[in-house]
């Protein structure tokens, strides 16, 4: 009897993961409600905007990322070479192992086909000729990879190779994908890339058989408003995904490590945010959000520098926005004078902040005007009177010697014993 319950049991979690794996793959809004367990082992998904956390599980947890590692390598291809630079391929390049476009030893690429062929194909040997054209060699470049992830602010990751295949010590975490997506989302032939699902590498100059790349992922094909990022897989970091979608102006960026499959398990995170969340519009750059004193000024208007938004759920959610001013605000201000920061926070919770400047020259109130316009004019009449002054006794001086003639004194002598 515990056999059949047992294989009933098993067959029922298969048919409601099926289920699941259906809507999604046949490109329905399946519309989550509630979150079940996900299988990944870290899974966390943000606010796009703000880096706002949604979710997570295990956020900080390092663990081998495999290639997903290849979007710090896409940006660093990207800041460090302009689209038409032809790049060659060396002998090490080629010999990258698993899944490439096959570049043989002295092909040349262009810079663009080959950030495509990065991250559309996930081509392994793409990542070594990039790294060995910025750096002049693998090592090199992957230290400026993990100083990069350093300054954007990752915390758990350490690169080893260029393209996440396997290496002992090589590692991120969810939270680090993120941020490295999110950096990456800012440019503009990143987030064009990321949302490709096929290219032509018209570039090549040899083994130009091979010349169409394809997505393989089932996440950027089928879910509705995907648009990124990045997949991977190797045996020691299983099924890893770093998603991403917009729907009615809210874009989410998600990342999951060690799933079983981590193209459904980012649909089931992106529907239960979609459903339940919705994005919440704060503060407008350029219009007037509050005003504040300043000693000797009339009330200053502020703005906040750009758009304010934040996520909230659909229902029962308390958002709230603080001016929180600088310590000393000196006067006079000029517009665009940071003076504080809107600080939002969500249920208690702060969530983002965002610079508050004047909105426009500070004025001196019409008392201060007065007196300053007093003081302008009283000091013209002062500084008149003592060049009048000075003009009058130099003239006065001048006078006596024409009158008394050069070394003679007022009194007709020359020297006190001439009166002797």
């Amino acid at each position: 009897m515990r056999k059949y319950l047992l294989i009933a049991l098993v067959l029922l979690s298969t048919v409601c993961f099926a289920d699941i794996k259906g809507k999604y793959f046949t490109g329905e809004d399946y519309t989550a409600t509630t979150l079940e367990p996900l299988t990944a082992a870290s899974a966390i998904i943000e606010d796009a905007e703000t880096g706002q956390i949604l979710y997570g599980k295990n956020i900080h947890t390092p663990r081998q990322n495999a290639s997903t590692t290849k979007m710090m390598t896409a940006i660093l291809l990207i800041e460090n070479t302009k689209p038409e630079d032809m790049i060659t391929a060396s002998e090490n390049a080629s010999e990258t192992p698993f899944t490439s476009i096959y570049l043989q030893p002295g092909e040349k690429i262009s810079s663009e086909d080959l950030l495509r062929a990065m991250m559309i194909r996930s081509a392994n040997d793409t990542c070594v000729a990039a790294a060995e054209h910025i750096s002049g060699n693998v090592a090199d470049f992957v230290k400026l990879m993990n100083d990069k992830a350093k300054k954007l602010g990752c915390v758990d990751t350490h690169f080893v190779t260029p393209n996440g295949l396997y290496a002992p010590g090589h590692h991120s975490s969810v939270y680090d994908l993120c941020i490295i997506a999110r950096y990456g989302m800012k440019i503009k032939r990143f987030n064009d890339v990321i949302n490709m699902r096929s290219a032509v590498l018209e570039s090549r100059t040899v083994n130009k058989d091979n010349i169409l790349v394809k997505s393989k992922s089932e996440f950027l094909k089928t879910y509705p408003g995907a648009d990124g990022v990045k997949s991977g897989y190797i045996k020691q970091a299983g099924n890893c995904y770093v998603g991403s979608a917009t729907r009615n102006g809210l874009r989410l960026v998600s990342a999951i490590l060690k799933s079983e499959n981590a193209n459904a398990e980012t649909a089931v995170l992106m529907d239960y945010i979609f459903t339940n969340y919705k994005r919440v519009h704060v503060a407008t750059a350029g219009e007037v959000y509050d005003s504040v004193e300043l000693p000797l000024c009339e009330e200053l208007p502020i703005t906040v520098k750009k758009d304010v938004n934040c996520v909230a759920k659909r229902s029962g959610a308390e958002v709230s926005a603080k001016t929180e001013l600088t310590d000393k605000i000196k006067t006079p201000v000029k517009a665009g004078t940071k003076v504080g920061s809107l600080v939002v926070r969500v249920d208690g919770r702060q969530v983002t902040a965002e610079d508050l400047i004047a909105a426009e020259d500070s004025r001196y109130t019409a008392f201060w005007l007065f007196v300053i316009d007093f003081g302008k004019v009283a000091g013209t009449v002062i500084v008149l009177w003592l060049i009048a002054a000075i003009i009058s006794g130099a003239k006065r001086r001048r006078e006596r010697r024409v009158r008394y003639g050069r070394g003679f004194r007022a009194d007709g002598f020359r020297s006190w014993e001439e009166r002797t």
